[in-house]
């Protein structure tokens, strides 16, 4: 998941993403699938949110 990819909407809710459930939860939403890379990336607690970087 990219955040230059999203829709404007999509943005405005990852915005709002504070923790690594969320990330998963957004992305089913949304319909976004996740690599595997991505999804270790979460485990790990670390968001593709550049308001949390």
């Amino acid at each position: 998941m990219n955040y230059e990819d999203l829709t404007p909407e999509q943005q405005e809710k990852a915005k709002a993403i504070e923790t690594p459930e969320e990330v998963l939860a957004f992305a089913k939403e949304e319909g976004i699938e996740l690599t595997d890379e991505q999804l270790e990336d979460v485990a790990g607690g670390w968001c593709d949110n550049p308001q949390h970087h």
